[in-house]
């Protein structure tokens, strides 16, 4: 529990200094931030986290595929 508690935080940090300082890809930010406040919520066991994790990562999959293109045509 307290390596998810750990690994959340640390995702979520990353994923708003991202967003703040402009740095990196937008879309990669924006699912650092999320996926660390999912682990946060699992971490807690918040009733229905297992759920929204799932629904999310199939997100985070089409997300990532977007992104692949995006940087491989320089987009």
């Amino acid at each position: 529990m307290l390596c998810y508690i750990a690994l959340g935080i640390g995702l979520a940090i990353i994923g708003v200094s991202g967003i703040v300082q402009k740095q990196g890809r937008l879309v990669t930010n924006i699912v650092d931030l999320v996926i660390g406040i999912v682990l946060i919520l699992l971490a807690f066991g918040v009733q229905g986290a297992w759920s929204v994790a799932n629904v999310f990562f199939y997100i985070v999959g089409a997300l990532m595929i977007v992104d692949g293109i995006m940087v491989l045509f320089n987009l």
